[in-house]
């Protein structure tokens, strides 16, 4: 949950909190998100191993490495998601989040039902996030062009970084209890 709080490292909010944007900023906004989600992902992917050994359970390096797929579904579907928040497209983003969770749940349940056990709340968590990208691409696609510059998205990094920090220490004091109570018990 912490590192999916500092994904993309709170450009989004800086999107949709910019008075003006254009194209080219956009485009680069994609791949410095894209940049940080796959950075993440194999960050969280190389914890794998390290939070099986933490809480003594071998298999748990497979479902980590199956929910960091999330991080590049989130990433892809960012910068739409927040065009459609500054064309104040509320129940589009309801629908597709509506959908998204009973999808999300259903995919748990035959998880379940296949004998998935534990696999159905990873490959639910993760489908979730694809859920959603196909979603907000059905309804607000975004082709980006092979272009980056820094300086388009200084101001928007500046300002995310803070987000993404500031949301990051937010879910680590929230989880933190998770962290402990899953090792002891």
């Amino acid at each position: 949950v912490v590192v999916e709080t500092a994904n993309g490292m709170g450009i989004g909010v800086a999107v949709l909190q910019a008075p003006k944007l254009v194209r080219s900023q956009l485009d680069s906004a994609f791949w410095y998100i894209a940049f940080f989600a796959l950075s993440f992902g194999a960050l969280t992917i190389a914890m794998g191993p390290l939070l099986a050994s933490f809480y003594d359970e071998p298999r748990m390096v497979h479902f980590v490495w199956a929910v960091a797929a999330k991080l590049i579904f989130v990433s892809a579907f960012t910068i739409p998601y927040q065009l459609l928040n500054r064309a104040l497209r509320y129940r589009e983003i309801a629908a597709v989040k509506s959908a998204a969770t009973l999808l999300a749940a259903l995919t748990r349940v035959a998880v379940a039902l296949a004998g998935g056990g534990a696999w159905a709340i990873v490959l639910g968590h993760s489908a979730h996030g694809l859920f959603v990208l196909i979603g907000i691409y059905l309804i607000q696609p975004f082709w980006p062009r092979l272009h980056f510059a820094f300086r388009e998205v200084r101001l928007l990094a500046r300002f995310g970084i803070r987000v993404a920090l500031t949301d990051g220490l937010n879910q680590l004091y929230r989880n933190l209890d998770y962290l402990i109570v899953g090792r002891v018990f």
